[in-house]
């Protein structure tokens, strides 16, 4: 079934209950007049009333228990599909260029392969790494990840050897001035809990401490990270991953985010309370991983 947000803000004027977590709580629009002769064409609503068994589908679109929200971006293409949960239905939801798309769980078939055609699906990964870090760890880590994208990246432009290592200072002189297109202004710009590290000395000693930064008179990655964050030249897609679950009327919140620079290459960021986990999977592993969340899991809480 589709319908436009139009359609979507006149049911939603129809439904009794809702929550926070519903389709209709958070679409609401300025009607056209025509959404009534639509949605009885649509057979969605009848003399006023819901067609018999539509009542019961809009109820999971109105007041879920649970929901899953996934947007991949891939150059101008934008992606986006949800999922609602309530006594064990599933409703699955698309954006499709202001109209949404709705269709019941068994599609989830039809959807992986849908991901596998965006991601491809390799059990194979170019590099192992995986770390837990506090968000003052990630902002040095991200900072150091873009230097040598920018160092990689002018190898290639110069025909010349990229750096390997880097001072302090040139650092502190990034951090301070990140490039637009890096991860330092990714977590600043999407992502309300980080900022930039007021001392740079205590994160560093951390992450030396994990074996992620050697700091014996310049910093430098280990050669396996070294490897990830110049594979990590240039992005194909960034993907978010939300699984929402409504507790004692409270909203629980899972936020993944997968970096794809290819098939071989995927860095998974999972937002902790305080930190984040940070680690290459393939994309066999992220597929998997997405499919499970469109699943609607429930969450537990910390």
């Amino acid at each position: 079934m589709e319908l436009t947000l139009e359609e979507i803000t006149y049911l939603g004027n129809m439904m009794g209950q809702k929550n926070d977590l519903g389709i209709f709580s958070n679409i609401v629009v300025p009607l056209k007049g025509d959404e009534k002769e639509s949605l009885v064409k649509k057979g969605v609503i009848f003399d006023n009333n819901f067609v018999p068994g539509m009542d019961i589908f809009l109820g999971i679109l109105s007041s879920p228990q649970r929901c899953c929200r996934f947007v991949a971006q891939v150059g101008y293409l934008t992606i986006e599909k949800y999922s609602y949960y309530k006594e064990n239905m599933l409703v699955l939801a698309q954006n499709n260029r202001s109209k949404f798309i709705f269709s019941v769980d068994s599609d989830l078939k039809n959807v992986k392969w849908q991901f596998i055609d965006l991601y491809g699906s390799s059990n194979l990964k170019t590099t192992s790494f995986s770390s837990i870090m506090s968000l003052d760890e990630t902002m040095i880590f991200a900072a150091l990840v873009d230097l040598y994208r920018k160092e990689e990246l002018l190898s290639y432009i110069c025909a010349d050897k990229s750096k390997n290592s880097f001072s302090l200072e040139h650092l502190e002189t990034y951090i301070a001035e990140p490039m637009k297109n890096g991860l330092v202004n990714f977590f600043l710009n999407n992502f309300k809990n980080f900022s930039i590290p007021s001392d740079l000395k205590a994160p560093l000693s951390e992450l030396n401490k994990k074996s992620i930064v050697e700091n014996n008179n310049a910093l430098r990655f280990n050669e396996q990270i070294q490897f990830l964050a110049k594979n990590l030249l240039l992005f194909h897609s960034v993907s978010l991953l939300e699984i929402l679950n409504l507790k004692d009327g409270k909203i629980v919140v899972s936020t993944t985010v997968f970096l794809n620079a290819g098939v071989h290459d995927v860095l998974r960021i999972q937002l902790l309370d305080k930190g984040t986990d940070l680690s290459t999977v393939t994309s066999k592993e992220q597929i998997d991983e997405i499919i499970w969340a469109l699943e609607c899991p429930q969450l537990e809480v910390q």
